[in-house]
């Protein structure tokens, strides 16, 4: 399980779902689940907050590329090539290194980071920690949340493919598990994200920009995730 790199908070995962241990201090080590995550940084997010110039500049140019390269390397990667491996694990924890170095206190941005995680954590929680790891869970919840994304004309067709097809070649999950709706329902809502009851949704809108969405409708959620699983 990858927690922050360079995190003020220091939480560490000790054993199922979100069982955590505190420390103090920035961190300066990062466990990775590697495939999932790789994707998860190459997508990218941008939040017009603060810094808005280095960001834009910063992030707009690198993540992109690095989704374009994990395409271009997803067999290296399935065969563990460690040149492959050595690139994408440096490249995942320097993102995720100036994510975390832009809002060390979770002020919002670094809520981006979550893409996947509102489904992914519904999953793990539904099949009780065991059938799917977090990795393969978050991995589904990604296409959940870029299909939503695409329902709700935020993401077009063509990078939807595009963030599917990268999963496939991966060998990563693309289909959740069924459940009712009520019982997603009832897993989202223990989400950090939730805020007065409203669930809040990081969506993809482009191959390098997401953002966190508040206003998509249950029943849109519900077909998505029917359509998903």
């Amino acid at each position: 399980m990858q927690k922050a790199a360079y995190s003020n908070s220091g939480l560490a995962y000790i054993g199922r779902g979100l069982e955590l241990i505190r420390t103090k201090g920035l961190r300066r080590y990062v466990v990775v689940p590697i495939l999932t995550n790789l994707i998860l940084f190459s997508l990218a997010f941008t939040w017009l907050y603060g810094e808005v110039d280095y960001w834009l500049n910063r992030f707009m140019s690198w993540l992109p590329d690095f989704f374009q390269w994990l395409e271009q390397h997803a067999k290296e990667l399935n065969q563990q090539d460690p040149a492959a491996l050595t690139y994408a694990i440096q490249r995942s924890c320097e993102i995720k290194a100036e994510v975390v170095a832009l809002d060390e206190r979770e002020k919002g941005l670094r809520a981006l980071l979550n893409l996947g995680h509102t489904f992914g954590h519904a999953i793990e929680a539904a099949t009780e920690y065991g059938a799917w790891t977090h990795g393969e869970a978050v991995a589904a919840g990604i296409i959940i949340a870029s299909k939503l994304s695409e329902v709700t004309q935020r993401l077009n067709s063509s990078d939807f493919r595009r963030i599917k097809d990268l999963l496939l070649a991966l060998s990563l999950p693309t289909k959740g598990p069924q459940m009712p709706w009520q019982d997603w329902l009832d897993y989202m809502q223990r989400d950090k994200k939730v805020k007065d009851g409203q669930l809040h949704f990081v969506l993809p809108v482009a191959i390098g920009q997401a953002e966190v969405v508040s206003t998509v409708e249950h029943n849109t959620v519900t077909a998505v995730i029917t359509e998903c699983c």
